[in-house]
Formats: structure tokens, C-alpha cells, sequence
């Protein structure tokens, strides 16, 4: 028996539309903050994970940080339309959401200043998974699923070893603008969902390796049928050609 959907969306352009538009939205983010990563950086790594500057002081940049926090709720909404449009989203889509959401609103209350790698990492990452999985390619991106993949764990390992610097810095007595606490588990969030990811994407690939090389031996032995065919026809045209001109002499 088929597997029957319990709900149904009105139009089944909602899902193509929702990667396009939200794609859009995290790409106009994304570039609306690179200002306020260019300015971090020009004073170093460790001041970019340690001081704040403008990055929440700022129009622009703090508006980008507010709007990040709410589009972790709208993760939440891409679910719920994926199982209205009758699909069962994966296990590892919904909890990282879920803890998305719940780590968004509480660190940026914080004003931390890691999380501006953070936020800009995972805008970059949607910004590339909605380019993959959108019907209607927008601006330049034609993302193929191994660079969503490596999108997906660079959001994670660089802020990871964003955390673990902020750490450092706070043991060495120096300043900033972050709690030992709240690294504490934001480093255990993020090593949590690299080795998640990790083991996820590894299966999909060898699990990809396998399938192409079954493809490639089925093609492959397509092809040797083919040419026995094809010769097993030219010996049989050879043949007839030759009881033909036998036939004649007679």
C-alpha cells in the first residue's frame, strides 16, 4: 500500500516558492552583513570572537542579527509545511531546527560577540541549500549537493573553533564578551551536530559511491550486450550473405 497524506497543501508550488523566496531573503542578509564581518576581521580573529563593536549596535548589522533570530522560527514553519505537503522530514532537520531556534533567542539576548560567525555562517549555508533545492535558479548559484554538504559542516567547524578561541582568551584573564558558561555549551552544541552531520553526510556519500558504481557496472554491462548483439547480427548478415552467393553459383 501507497503511503497516504494526511494533509495537502493548496498549491504544489508552495515548497518551490518557499526555497526561492526564502533563499532571496537569506542571500539579502547575507550580503548586508558582510560589512560588519569585513570590519571584524580587519582587527583580527580573536577580536572578531571577543568584541562586539557594532555588531549589534549597528542599523544595519544589528537588524540583520534580529532578523537571523526570528528566521530560525520560520525553519520551524519549513517543517510544518513539509509535512502538510504529506513528506516526513528527517530526524536531524527537525532537531536542528528545534535547537536552532531555542540557541538563537537565547544567545542573542547575550550579545555575544561569536555569533557573528554564527550568523553569518548559517545564512551562507541556507543561502546555498535553498539554491540547491530551488526549481528557479536565482542570481549566479548553482550549488551541486557535495558544496551544501561542505556548506552545512563549515557553519559548524568555524564556529566551533570560534568558541574555542573566545575560551581561551577568557582563561588567559584577557577581555571578552562572552561567559565561560554559555561557551561551555555552545561548544558542546556545536561538536554535537559536527559529529551528527558528519556521520550523516558520510553515509549519504558512501551510499552515493555505492549507487554510482552499481550504475556504472549495469551501463558497463549494457554495453557489452550491445556489442554482442552487434556482432552476433553481423555474423548472421555474413552468413546469409554467403548462403546467398552459394545459392547463385548453384
Amino acid at each position: 500500500m501507497g503511503r497516504t497524506r494526511p494533509f495537502h497543501v493548496l498549491s504544489p508550488e508552495v515548497i518551490p516558492n518557499w526555497y526561492y523566496f526564502n533563499g532571496i531573503v537569506q542571500l539579502t542578509m547575507a550580503f548586508l552583513f558582510l560589512p560588519e564581518m569585513f570590519l571584524a576581521m580587519s582587527k583580527g580573529w580573536t577580536s572578531s570572537v571577543c568584541s562586539t563593536g557594532s555588531l549589534y549596535a549597528g542599523r544595519i548589522s544589528g537588524t540583520v542579527a534580529a532578523l537571523w533570530v526570528v528566521s530560525k522560527a520560520t525553519d520551524l514553519l519549513e517543517t510544518l509545511l513539509l509535512v502538510m505537503d504529506g513528506r516526513r522530514p528527517l530526524m536531524i532537520h527537525v532537531v536542528h531546527h528545534a535547537f536552532s531556534l531555542l540557541f538563537a533567542f537565547t544567545y542573542h539576548n547575550y550579545h555575544f560577540a561569536f555569533l557573528r560567525w554564527i550568523i553569518f555562517l548559517n545564512l551562507c549555508a541556507h543561502v546555498i541549500l535553498y539554491a540547491y533545492l530551488s526549481p528557479r535558479p536565482f542570481c549566479f548559484l548553482r550549488p551541486c549537493w557535495l558544496t551544501v554538504c561542505a556548506a552545512q559542516m563549515i557553519q559548524l567547524i568555524i564556529p566551533f573553533v570560534a568558541v574555542v578561541t573566545a575560551t581561551k582568551t577568557l582563561a588567559q584573564g584577557e577581555p571578552c564578551h562572552a561567559s565561560v558558561f554559555h561557551l561551555a555549551v555552545a561548544q558542546l552544541g556545536l561538536a554535537f551536530f559536527l559529529v551528527l552531520f558528519a556521520d550523516f553526510y558520510y553515509e549519504r556519500i558512501v551510499k552515493y559511491g555505492r549507487q554510482r558504481k552499481r550504475l556504472l557496472r549495469e551501463d558497463r554491462r549494457k554495453k557489452e550486450i550491445v556489442g554482442m548483439n552487434i556482432r552476433s547480427s553481423q555474423t548472421q548478415s555474413c552468413s546469409a550473405r554467403s548462403s546467398s552467393e552459394n545459392s547463385d553459383e548453384q
